[in-house]
């Protein structure tokens, strides 16, 4: 595997964002050394979704490439707008960063990929429930399961609240669970 540098992997996010779709992606360094990052998920529009979401997270605990964003927008009086000219820059520069990361993988790391990847990391890490959804853009906990596995996860270091504009409507999560050890119980007890 070759390595990538943070250089690389901002290439990626310098071309992160359709501009038709979304104003960018906006970073911010807040007073205490964190970094704020806002966007329009790829599920919001019109009146469904969640509108911009915020991830607030630790550069210090995650290190590479987020102290490298932070250290960018320290040097840019605390903020940094990153955009795109078209709507498949973002699947474009991840295939060309997957084929350079990964030259011998036979599958092509693509934006389907990598937010399955990221929203099954955000489960291992938050649990199913608001976060998830506001990360994925979703107006409701309800689509998760079809995102990512939580066994499929890494629990992520550093990440310290996503939060939506618009929040997810939440339960769908807690009910099914509710719903499925109702169902264990009933079989148990048709057992005995």
């Amino acid at each position: 595997m070759k390595s990538s540098s943070a250089a690389s992997i901002l290439r990626v996010q310098a071309r992160a964002s359709p501009l038709p779709v979304s104003p960018g992606v906006l970073i911010e360094l807040d007073a205490a050394g964190l970094l704020i990052i806002t966007n329009t998920p790829a599920k919001t529009h019109g009146k469904y979704g969640t509108l911009e979401t915020t991830f607030k997270i630790d550069p210090m605990v995650i290190g590479g490439l987020a102290a490298f964003l932070a250290n960018l927008c320290a040097a840019n009086g605390g903020r940094h707008i990153v955009t795109s000219r078209s709507k498949d820059a973002v699947c474009n520069a991840l295939k060309d960063l997957g084929r350079e990361a990964f030259p011998d993988l036979d599958v092509a790391i693509t934006a389907y990929v990598f937010r399955h990847q990221k929203l099954a990391d955000l489960k291992a890490t938050f649990g199913a429930g608001p976060e998830v959804a506001a990360a994925a853009g979703h107006c409701t906990d309800r689509s998760q399961s079809a995102y990512g596995f939580v066994q499929d996860g890494r629990k992520l270091e550093g990440y310290i609240s996503i939060l939506a504009t618009r929040a997810p409507r939440c339960g769908n999560v807690e009910r099914g669970a509710q719903l499925a050890n109702a169902m264990r119980r009933l079989r148990k007890k048709k057992q005995s």
